[in-house]
């Protein structure tokens, strides 16, 4: 939505607000939007509110003036599933559950890979120490052979 289209709508909107006499706090209770915020967008100190701040304020008073979301309003229109509608319906709940079978394959497939990692590094924390192990074993060797070596060397020149 464009900046104009922006301004536009909040003009169509705080109109429709001042002469139904509808206030900030009822707007917050509907929306569940920011008190405060909404009274500073009402009162044009804030300038340039956000789109989807104008479109949930819109909605709230649309359905407010309207009844249409209101079961008890007089002008509350109960939705009329058509067979055109249960067919679309159906359609979403099939991608839907599809869609959720696809993420808990994915899941579970994160999982294993996550638990074969964690052995694979308990594995190799394993591994890391017997080698530092063996390294320490064999540099241990070394420095008795340079002793054994020093020793010889001292004996022979003696």
């Amino acid at each position: 939505m464009s900046k104009k289209e922006i301004e536009k709508r909040l003009r169509n909107i705080l109109e429709i607000i001042n002469d139904n006499e509808i206030t900030a706090y009822e707007i917050a209770e509907g929306t569940g939007l920011n008190h405060s915020g909404i009274h500073r967008i009402l009162t044009g100190e804030t300038k340039h509110p956000r789109s989807r701040t104008i479109e949930k304020i819109f909605d709230f008073v649309e359905d407010k003036i309207t009844g249409r979301k209101i079961k008890d309003h007089p002008n509350y229109v109960k939705p009329v599933r058509t067979e055109e509608s249960t067919t679309k319906e159906n359609e979403l709940l099939t991608a839907f559950n599809d869609l959720k079978e696809i993420i808990e394959e994915r899941d579970q497939a994160f999982s294993t890979t996550l638990q074969l990692t964690i052995i694979n590094t308990e594995e190799t924390k394993i591994m890391a120490n017997i080698s530092a192990k063996k390294l320490e074993s064999i540099e241990e060797s070394l420095r008795r052979l340079e002793n054994t070596i020093a020793n010889l060397a001292k004996n022979r020149s003696s």
